[in-house]
């Protein structure tokens, strides 16, 4: 505000008559007028640009409705969101020991957080794609995640993949039998169960609940007692669609299953390779003849092998071959040997890992009548079966040149690990397994309340596990869910 007591001499003013003084104040005052004439200005200036932004956000207001992107079906954001993870082959190939940003499954775990993260129409499907499929890697995630099923409805119904891969200390088991039961009856729609340890101390009692008729695959991994598995095929054998598990020899007293849905099968039930169309034998001893095996699956097309096996076999109708070498067989004596080949790939052994590398999509596939007349003419013009590098497959081959990397922190006692089975070999003390506890128990869990922790939940001493009374110390659920929460906190 402009005060002119400021700018006029005073009456007592010895100058009040000075002409120079006058202009010299006149000037002041003409000035101090400009700058209050601009800010005027200015303002009157930012008034009418502040209407016409309200003017302007008014008519989009009017007018405004959700782009695109936001008003996708459900279903279509499912298939990108997808598309962003990784593949299932690939998670299913890796059983991590010790937590690893640039781990796949970790990966895979963050992108879905984020995902939830975004929006209220995102967090909906992102959900949906958080608990289809699940990995429990600690046996206190068990326990949380009873709570976090019984805590919000609906979550049970969207759990369709349920891997359960945690060591199970002394003390534990009867946890570990209680809360699968409890999984099992808050998860109506699943369809796969693994039960993957890394290690089951010898003796200790396995319980497991009964399995709904739902469940059309199992995965076992080789450490787990062969006595506990048998039930679950007798009682699920007409169903399974997929098996994958370690089947040690058979005495005649072996009971007699029938799978008659039985679609893949990674370690061959010789007797039910009828209706197999992919078969997978990365590791084979000399003894192990493969041929009488491929003479029993008329319908094969995909085949996985070790090189030895790959040197003699033959098969009418395989049209692609995976197979875990150093060196590319004889074009001649592949088509000569598979007369009806399409693609061919020579893998390293690491890969073997890997139960479900993809095959590229065929652009033009041949009808099946000109195909088998070609294959019984044996056209000299046949295209040649292609090897290792395909077009179409860089991404896959990226991955599997970074197999050493990943080996890292791998489980060497995945389903086809080659750790040895012998158990007695280890002769572990007291103190060696309560040192390991930690070691093998310590990873993430698949899941929105999953923090990874690395305290060891198995007794200090072996000793401890037992009272004095002589009876097994054994923790509950109330204690679990306690324990899981004490050491998130510490």
């Amino acid at each position: 505000m402009l005060n002119f007591d400021t700018i006029l001499p005073s009456e007592n003013d010895g100058n009040r008559r000075d002409p120079e003084y006058l202009y010299s104040s006149l000037e002041n005052t003409v000035a101090a007028l400009r700058n209050v004439h601009q800010e005027l200005e200015n303002l009157k200036h930012v008034q009418m640009e502040n209407e016409r932004l309200n003017r302007y956000l008014s008519r989009r207001l009017a007018i405004y409705h959700l782009g695109d992107f936001a008003t996708l079906p459900p279903e279509i954001l499912l298939r990108i969101f997808r598309d962003a993870l990784p593949p299932p082959w690939l998670l299913s190939g890796t059983k991590t020991l010790l937590p690893n940003p640039l781990d796949v499954a970790w990966v895979d775990l963050r992108t879905k957080l984020s995902i939830l993260a975004v929006c209220k129409s995102w967090n909906r499907v992102g959900t949906e794609l958080l608990y289809e499929r699940v990995t429990l890697r600690r046996i206190l995630h068990l326990s949380v995640f009873v709570r976090a099923l019984e805590g919000r409805e609906g979550l049970g119904a969207l759990v369709r993949h349920l891997n359960v891969d945690c060591f199970v200390p002394h003390g534990d088991s009867r946890l570990y039998g209680m809360e699968t039961e409890r999984i099992l009856k808050l998860c109506p729609t699943l369809s796969h169960i693994g039960v993957s340890p890394p290690f089951w101390i010898p003796g200790l009692p396995c319980l497991l609940p009964p399995m709904s008729s739902t469940i059309t695959s199992l995965e076992f991994s080789r450490g787990f007692p062969y006595s506990t598995i048998l039930p679950f095929l007798v009682e699920l054998s007409h169903n399974l669609k997929s098996l994958v598990l370690s089947l040690p020899a058979v005495d005649d007293q072996h009971p007699v299953l029938t799978f008659d849905k039985l679609e893949i099968l990674t370690h061959l039930l010789e007797a039910y390779g009828a209706t197999l169309t992919s078969l997978r034998l990365p590791w084979t001893s000399r003894e192990f003849h493969v041929q009488p095996l491929l003479d029993r699956c008329p319908l094969l097309e995909s085949l996985t092998l070790h090189e030895d096996a790959a040197k003699s076999v033959h098969h009418q109708t395989v049209k692609f071959i995976d197979v875990f070498c150093v060196e590319n067989p004889r074009t001649e004596s592949l088509k000569a040997r598979f007369p009806r080949l399409r693609r061919y790939r020579n893998l390293a052994f690491m890969a073997s890992m890997f139960r479900d590398l993809p095959f590229p999509v065929e652009k033009e596939p041949q009808a099946e009548d000109s195909e088998a007349e070609a294959a019984a003419a044996g056209d000299p013009n046949e295209d040649e079966p292609e090897s290792t590098k395909i077009q179409g497959e860089e991404e896959l081959f990226k991955v599997l040149e970074s197999l050493p990397e990943m080996l890292e922190f791998m489980d060497p006692r995945s389903v086809h690990g080659l750790a040895t089975d012998n158990f007695g070999e280890f002769h572990w003390g007291q103190e060696d397994i309560s040192q390991r506890g930690s070691d093998y128990d310590s990873d993430e869990c698949s899941y929105s309340e999953s923090d990874a922790i690395t305290v060891s939940e198995y007794p200090a001493d072996l000793d401890d596990a037992v009272r004095a009374d002589g009876e097994d110390w054994e923790i509950g659920h109330d204690e679990a869910i306690e324990l899981f929460y004490s050491t998130r906190e510490n």
